[in-house]
């Protein structure tokens, strides 16, 4: 089922923490999905590969902890992430047979790695320095 935001989702388990999903960012009751067969391709850290055949379009609920980063893809084609039952996940998925990616790059590691490409290109510029300006011929001013 949808909840509309997370406070609305939180009273949705409180009164029926073993019924459906409760998926946020959806209109309430507009989730519906149908069933769907799921093999896990693979596992690993900050990673899940997943083989989806459904017979309807289908919300595939993953429990890992739903946060910023996590990005799905379903055949390639991004789509959205969203927390499911507060604390995990859940992806829509057409009809049919595909592969769900979930792929965990949060901005803070991408942003790590430019800084860190960064100060090693400064550091190299840095060594280098006292050698191309021995390379150098100094010029002289004409007063001088």
């Amino acid at each position: 089922v949808g909840a509309g935001s997370p406070e609305e989702a939180t009273r949705r388990l409180g009164r029926d923490p073993l019924g459906p999903v409760v998926v946020e960012g959806l209109e309430p009751d507009r989730a519906g999905a149908a069933p769907a067969a799921v093999r896990e391709l693979v596992r690993e850290p900050g990673r899940l590969e997943l083989e989806v055949d459904a017979s309807g379009p289908a919300w595939i609920a993953v429990l890992q902890s739903y946060a910023p980063g996590w990005t799905a893809r379903v055949d390639g084609r991004e789509v959205a992430v969203h927390p499911a039952d507060v604390l995990f996940q859940a992806v829509p998925v057409p009809a049919g047979r595909h592969r769900l990616s979930l792929t965990y790059e949060p901005l803070s590691v991408r942003l790590g790695v430019a800084a860190s490409l960064l100060g090693l290109l400064l550091t190299l510029g840095l060594a280098a320095w006292p050698r191309l300006s021995i390379m150098r011929p100094w010029r002289r001013s004409a007063g001088s």
